[in-house]
């Protein structure tokens, strides 16, 4: 929004805001104060006149039931009419010298100009409503630049009207600019009118029985600020809650129907509140009693039907409503930006009900339309992978009107990417029941629009590729030949399990399909819901195995192959890759279709998002799986929360997060991420966290990552100590080294990326440092710790905690790494004892100190901090009853992994899932073999050279 516009763009804008501003200024300063409160507030629905004249307007014959509407808008528009006169007559009527209250039709009227734009289309058959319909197309691009200047422009205008008006008002023309004597206590006289008996016929003498008199009261020190800080907050409040209301897509219940009830409630209570003054003139001291609005005597309700004719502001309400009926029917998506939902993200505070009301935006269709959309998957075109007909289907030459973008493009397409290797039966199970609980939904979103003939703003497209490393072994029979090992026949053996459980009754699903491949097999299923899942069995002597390489194939065929080599233009490749979404999965996830649509309505939001993540929740047993529901728990809760605040998330885990496939397209991702490791720093930073180095290739290209809490995902942990060090010993090296790569970069990251700037650069660079003087600040914790609870020198406990610490050093340097775990659990085991006897001593201690001392304000902020967090998050709050073992793990976590895991640099293993395996088949060499399946190769494509194995 930030180009220049053309002069008569800005020329219009500037007029009707004018407009605008110049009513309403007349509205506050000139009419309303002539009117009492509750005629004014009846008065405020009569500021539609000129959306609902510009609304009729752009009526076109291919809207339904046209006639009818039209017939509508002009009652409307007859009614908004009435509100210009009724006021006026009835004043005249009773032949009052007012002459404000003959401003009203020129106030109301100027009013209605700033809601012009969202009641015009280009496509009406009048010639400048389609004029305007044109500068509101521009404004897309031009708004921001607009309102620099015209935003100034009005805010000097509505304060000049303000002096105009009030000057009229006042005896003194420099009152108004006495700021001091006005925000102080100061005079304010006013007369008072005695109340008369019909029955005692007094004469009207002033010296026996005056009517009136004059009495001057002090005002209350600042109260205009207080008016005004309450009218700006009450405002403020009503905006955003009703803009978060359209977003979370509750917006009839909780946007529209406040809105039209906010004038009769409004009317309501002040009429209750007249009432209650009038028959006790007490009532409402809370407030200075000169600030009590304006009220009629005796029966206030009788008297405005009867002498005011108020029962006409049924009308005027009723109009606006016929006016402003689109907020009953949105069709924007969830999560839509402001812009979306709103014509100006700017609102009108003192008329905030009608600002919300007529400016939020009418035309907000979805892009994709019902008859562009396949809704027979039977029907898919023939791959071109698997047909080399002619050369002409590779050439847009060959396709008529290529160049244009179809509407179909905008679809949503979810690839479920999910690398397994030796997955448990459970761990298996999880993962296929989510993948079909993924298949029904999109098979219901799909027959919903086949036969309702619905557009559904969520609907997507989905497809599953399972990428199985490792997945052959030599076979019993003969040695020479290979065949699938035990973890892929239980996937298919499992397939049909997976089916019953979710749709709750015995479902067989057709065996695969087996297809050849140069890099192993390919076993394709047909879902119940017609969405497919592929299994792709990479055999390691064909190709590279782990899982950096299995996401490296999978990026390169789907968004490489089965995208760019499409026949179609570049145009629409640009915007379907936009629209791609790649689903990385670890072959135990579970997590259900309503996690998936929360990341992709993130996508939606932001087209600069190139990866988001959900909330990711450990499952399994034991005291390993307890620790780690509270470090899952806090390090969502703070730390990805807090940088998906002020910055990025550094880390998209790759068990559950939605990448942008445009994204991953970028030069400098994808063809970095198959950067070969020839170096130390390579295979940590590279092979041992290949999730969090993608996310710093993003954010090194200007991309965001975030963060969605809401968005649950359940993985197995490790139950076993060994194999959670083993885990670690892989992570946490993985993640100081790309953290570095990204600080030692950081100049050029904060300059490409708007989402990463100077101070969360620092703060990154303060948690490296704590990362980096961890183990040291913990050892020295624990002698002070020892001291307190043991009383004992600051030397003996020193060597104390030394001498456990050497040792280890050294078994971690000698010795196996079975014996480093072994050694590793038993250190454990004794300093969570220790840490028990320091918690007791630090209590006691505590409770000789006070609260007072550092020891239990740091205590006391410490658990604090947690408890609030998880009050913050009330489903998830179990999560922190295992804090306490999260505190007698610290020596363990913080001092004795990271000594293993810096020892341990050497070992590049997964560590998790090993087991022992059948060997593959050795061939001789990888180059010769491809030589021979040379021609193969081509006709698949280059690329699958790029996951070769070197000699």
């Amino acid at each position: 929004s930030w180009k220049k516009p053309l002069f008569g763009d800005f020329f219009w804008v500037w007029l009707f805001e004018t407009f605008h501003c110049i009513g309403t200024a007349i509205l506050m300063y000139t009419v309303l104060p002539e009117l009492d409160v509750i005629k004014g507030a009846m008065l405020t629905n009569c500021v539609a006149f000129i959306p609902g004249l510009f609304g009729l307007l752009s009526r076109t014959k291919k809207e339904s039931r046209v006639a009818l509407k039209v017939m509508m808008d002009l009652l409307a528009l007859a009614c908004q009419l009435t509100g210009f006169f009724v006021w006026p007559i009835i004043d005249y009527e009773k032949k009052s010298q007012n002459w404000r209250v003959w401003i009203i039709p020129v106030a109301i009227f100027l009013t209605s100009c700033g809601w012009w734009e969202n009641y015009v289309d280009k496509h009406s058959k009048i010639s400048f409503i389609k004029y305007f319909g044109g500068i509101k197309e521009r404004l897309w691009k031009t708004r921001y630049f607009c309102y620099i200047f015209i935003s100034l422009w009005k805010c000097l205008v509505f304060f000049g009207l303000m002096v105009i008006c009030m000057s009229d008002r006042l005896q003194q023309f420099t009152t108004i600019f006495n700021l001091g004597d006005a925000f102080a206590s100061h005079r304010i006289n006013f007369t008072e009118i005695q109340e008369t008996i019909i029955s005692n016929n007094l004469p009207d003498i002033h010296t026996v029985a005056p009517l009136s008199e004059n009495i001057a009261i002090m005002s209350q020190k600042g109260t205009p600020i207080f008016v005004f800080l309450i009218q700006v907050l009450t405002a403020w409040l009503c905006y955003i809650f009703g803009k978060f209301a359209c977003k979370i897509c509750i917006q009839g219940f909780s946007f529209a129907f406040p809105v039209n009830l906010t004038i009769p409630v409004s009317i309501s209570l002040l009429i209750t509140a007249c009432g209650l003054r009038f028959e006790q003139v007490c009532s409402f001291d809370f407030m200075p009693p000169y600030l009590f609005w304006e009220c009629k005597n005796g029966d206030i309700l009788n008297d405005f039907l009867s002498n005011d004719y108020a029962w006409v502001w049924l009308f005027w309400l009723l109009s606006q409503t016929w006016i402003t009926l689109h907020i009953w029917t949105p069709k924007c998506e969830r999560l839509a930006s402001t812009e979306k939902l709103f014509v100006s993200p700017m609102y009108n505070s003192l008329l905030i009900d009608q600002s919300l009301a007529l400016n939020r935006r009418r035309d907000d269709e979805g892009d994709v339309k019902t008859e562009e959309l396949n809704l027979n998957p039977d029907e898919h075109e023939n791959e071109v992978s698997q047909y080399y007909e002619t050369i002409s289907i590779h050439t847009d030459s060959s396709q008529t009107n290529t160049s244009k973008t179809k509407s179909s493009d905008h679809i949503t397409r979810i690839f479920a990417t999910a690398t397994m290797w030796h997955e448990t039966e459970e761990e298996m199970m999880e993962m296929l029941k989510s993948i079909l609980r993924m298949d029904e939904d999109q098979s219901a979103r799909r027959v919903a629009q086949k036969y309702l003939k619905i557009v559904d703003l969520d609907y997507y497209e989905f497809e599953t590729h399972i990428f199985f490393d490792d997945a052959f072994e030599i076979a019993d029979e003969n040695e020479d030949e290979n065949v699938v090992n035990s973890f892929v026949k239980l996937l298919v053996a499992l397939m049909d399990d997976a089916a019953t459980h979710v749709h709750q009754t015995n479902i067989r699903i057709r065996p695969p399909k087996k297809f050849p491949a140069p890099y192993g097999g390919r076993l394709v299923w047909t879902l119940p819901g017609k969405t497919k899942i592929v299994a792709h069995l990479k055999d390691k002597s064909k190709i590279r195995h782990k899982k950096r390489w299995s996401q490296v194939m999978y990026m390169y065929y789907l968004l490489g192959f089965k995208l760019m080599d499409q026949p179609i233009s570049v145009d629409r490749k640009e915007v379907i890759a936009e629209n791609t979404f790649l689903l990385t999965l670890d072959g135990d996830i579970d997590f259900t279709p309503s996690a998936v649509a929360l990341l992709v309505d993130l996508m939606k939001k932001n087209t600069n998002l190139g990866a988001a993540c959900g909330r990711i929740h450990p499952v399994g047993g034991g005291l390993m799986v307890w620790y780690q529901m509270f470090e899952y728990a806090i390090g969502h809760w703070l730390q990805k929360a807090t940088e998906h605040m002020i910055g990025c998330v550094l880390c998209s885990p790759g068990c559950f997060s939605l990448f942008r496939g445009k994204a991953l397209m970028d030069d400098n991702v994808m063809a970095r991420y198959t950067t070969k490791s020839s170096q130390a720093r390579h295979y940590v930073q590279y092979d041992q966290g290949e999730d969090r180095w993608l996310c710093t290739l993003l954010l090194q290209r200007g991309y965001r990552v975030e963060y969605s809490a809401a968005s649950d995902a359940y993985t197995h942990a490790p139950e076993g100590f060994s194999e959670f060090y083993n885990q670690r010993r892989r992570w946490v090296p993985s993640t100081m080294a790309n953290i570095m790569d990204l600080l030692q970069d950081y100049k050029k990251t904060v300059k490409v990326n708007d989402n990463i700037s100077l101070p969360y650069i620092a703060y990154q660079t303060m948690l490296m440092a704590g990362t980096i003087l961890g183990p040291g600040t913990i050892f020295l914790m624990l002698v002070g710790a020892f001291v307190a609870a043991f009383r004992i020198g600051n030397w003996v406990s020193f060597q104390y905690n030394i001498i456990p610490i050497l040792f280890f050093m050294v078994v971690c340097f000698l010795l196996n790494s079975n014996i480093q775990l072994v050694v590793a659990q038993i250190l454990s085991a004794s300093y969570a004892l220790i840490m028990m006897a320091v918690i007791v001593g630090t209590t006691l201690q505590l409770g000789e100190d006070g609260v007072g001392s550092p020891s239990a304000i740091f205590l006391i902020a410490l658990s604090g901090s947690f408890f609030i967090a998880a009050c913050m998050h009330p489903q998830e709050f179990k999560c922190i009853i295992p804090g306490l073992l999260y505190l007698l793990s610290i020596p363990s976590m913080y001092l004795l992994l990271i000594i293993y895991s810096l020892i341990n640099l050497n070992n590049v293993s997964w560590g998790t899932r090993e087991i022992a395996t059948k060997k593959t088949k050795k061939v001789g060499s990888s180059f010769h073999y491809f030589h021979e399946m040379g021609h193969v190769g081509a006709l698949l494509g280059e690329w699958w050279w790029s996951f070769y194995p070197s000699e």
